[in-house]
């Protein structure tokens, strides 16, 4: 089991599990086939981000990419999204509301 304190960042996390399951993951004298390591249950709370990387492995980013450019896009990617959720609608509601405004104008001035 290897234990941690509970702030510790998700991407040091997966690099230590990586690191474990490099080290410890084959058979030794008192250990089976990758026996180590797992969240069998254990009295300390096991990290959610600990137990998703256990089940299905690094990220598709962690896997093909260096670690800090893998790091760097995912934070990108938390940021971009929720930004682009809120800014794609509001824009096209203020052309919309633009278009109105501008249409409106023109027919105060032609009649």
């Amino acid at each position: 089991m290897l234990v941690a304190r509970d702030g510790l960042s998700a991407s040091i996390t997966n690099l230590l599990l990586e690191a474990a399951r490099e080290l410890h993951s084959e058979q030794g004298h008192f250990a089976g086939l990758g026996e180590f390591p797992n969240v069998a249950p254990v009295d300390l709370p096991v990290s959610a981000d600990a137990s998703r990387h256990l089940r299905f492995g690094p990220s598709f980013l962690h896997r093909y990419l260096p670690f800090f450019v893998a790091t760097y896009l995912e934070r990108l990617i938390v940021l971009l999204v929720p930004l682009l959720v809120i800014l794609v609608p509001m824009i096209s509601c203020l052309r919309f509301f633009a278009g109105a405004c501008a249409r409106a104008s023109t027919a105060c001035t032609a009649s």
